[in-house]
């Protein structure tokens, strides 16, 4: 698995309209404010951004791309309890005291450039108490509330309608119908063998639903994989939208 560029990778941000949407909600002269303690890095697909039980140095606002929040097991299995796309940011409920990562934190969809923070300059805004910390808060409260929705999912609904989530939550967060996503990943993702997800892919192949290439899953037909997903798609976009609404 590819880990993090090295340090002098980085470079100073100065996008004047951020891709990430946390950040363009920002008035122009809070960002213009926090533009100088932002860097920019290049990332790709599977880079992992933060190893868990390691101590948190910086937050990342996706833009174009996505990332997964996971558990990593003793025996090296792991199952996704978290999805960030350009409306969030990685490193949610850090503290200054508590800085240790509780989960890893990967890149799913890359081939972007994510704006980044130190953990310094994060707090440091937050306690300026001003836009950004209330979006900041609004976001961990949406995205906890997602964890929590997840998890139930997990336990109380079949793989082919937690497979229709994931991809339906990964078309919301990238706008594209054709997700670079392998079967090995996303069976990562949902906790489940490949074998598993092999057999999930092709009934949605054959429902008309997806397609399926090399290394790719393409959308076809989104008003059906929302039918066949479970009630916890629905119930956790209408609660993130409640959370996020200004």
């Amino acid at each position: 698995m590819a880990v993090l560029q090295p340090v002098d990778s980085f470079h100073r941000s100065t996008a004047p309209h951020p891709q990430n949407r946390l950040l363009a909600a920002l008035p122009r002269d809070e960002y213009e404010r926090l533009l100088p303690t932002l860097d920019s890095v290049a990332v790709v697909s599977k880079q992992v951004l933060q190893r868990q039980g390691e101590e948190i140095e910086r937050v990342f606002f996706p833009g174009r791309g996505m990332c997964s929040v996971v558990e990593v097991m003793q025996d090296g299995l792991t199952i996704e309890v978290g999805m960030i796309g350009p409306e969030g940011m990685t490193g949610v409920g850090v503290l200054p005291h508590c800085p240790i990562s509780p989960n890893e934190t990967r890149v799913q969809i890359g081939d972007e450039t994510m704006q980044v923070i130190s953990v310094n300059a994060f707090h440091d805004e937050i306690r300026r108490r001003g836009r950004f910390s209330e979006l900041v808060h609004r976001y961990t409260q949406a995205f906890l509330r997602l964890a929590m929705q997840s998890c139930a999912c997990n336990g109380l609904h079949s793989v082919d309608e937690r497979c229709c989530r994931w991809l339906l939550m990964a078309h919301d967060r990238t706008g594209r119908d054709e997700l670079p996503v392998t079967q090995d990943s996303l069976a990562a993702a949902l906790g489940v063998r490949r074998p598993t997800i092999t057999l999930t892919i092709n009934a949605l192949r054959h429902a008309g639903l997806i397609s399926h290439g090399h290394r790719k899953i393409t959308i076809l037909n989104r008003k059906g994989l929302e039918a066949a997903a479970c009630e916890c798609y629905q119930a956790a976009r209408v609660q993130f939208d409640q959370v996020m609404a200004i």
